[in-house]
């Protein structure tokens, strides 16, 4: 009787361990969610950046075959830009970091060329 009594409480514990483990991670996941929010926001921006610089004439992302463009904000959060040219196409990927967390976004222009109509 007392060896089971033991026993039971030994799994009781053993399950509210685990729960406070688990709770815990969770609500460090809702802490960081404003740091995440912000990383995915200046990914977002870089990319619009590029897009923006791409389709403008005399502003280029794509200098040579692999360029680097890093731009800081006020609430120390940053974006990265990559871009990639060859075989007709602009890969730019964008970096968005805030404190300890990255978010990556990339997308990707193709070049086509169509002859003229007559």
């Amino acid at each position: 009787m007392l060896l089971s009594i033991m026993i039971l409480g030994g799994v009781m514990l053993s399950a509210s361990v685990i729960g406070g483990v688990v709770l815990l991670h969770q609500i460090k996941q809702v802490h960081d969610a404003e740091s995440s929010a912000k990383a995915i926001f200046a990914s977002d921006t870089g990319i619009e950046y590029a897009s923006w610089c791409y389709f403008k004439e005399g502003c280029s992302v794509s200098g040579e075959s692999c360029t680097s463009t890093s731009v800081t904000f006020d609430d120390d959060s940053c974006f990265v830009l990559e871009s990639i040219t060859g075989g007709g196409e602009l890969r730019i990927i964008s970096r968005g970091r805030n404190v300890s967390t990255e978010r990556v976004l990339e997308t990707v222009f193709i070049s086509t060329t169509t002859a003229p109509s007559q």
